[in-house]
């Protein structure tokens, strides 16, 4: 059986440095929400430019939080 996954990502642009990727620096990230399948965690922070991933959070709030202290 195949599963889809259903996101819903928001573009955004760090404006301050403790936004900035802490892996390449980079100033553009997005915000995603994963709407399909649910789950307990379904908030997360990438980054636009190298795709690197910040921690799995409940809320939208818990997932900035844990971007900013990479």
């Amino acid at each position: 059986m195949k599963v889809e996954f259903v996101d819903r990502i928001e573009s955004r642009t760090a404006l301050n440095r403790s936004m900035f990727c802490p892996k390449c620096g980079s100033h553009g990230y997005l915000v995603i929400e994963q709407l399909e399948p649910e789950t307990d965690m379904p908030w997360w922070i990438r980054c636009e430019q190298c795709d690197y991933n910040g921690p799995d959070a409940p809320t939208r709030t818990t997932a900035i939080k844990a971007w900013l202290h990479l």
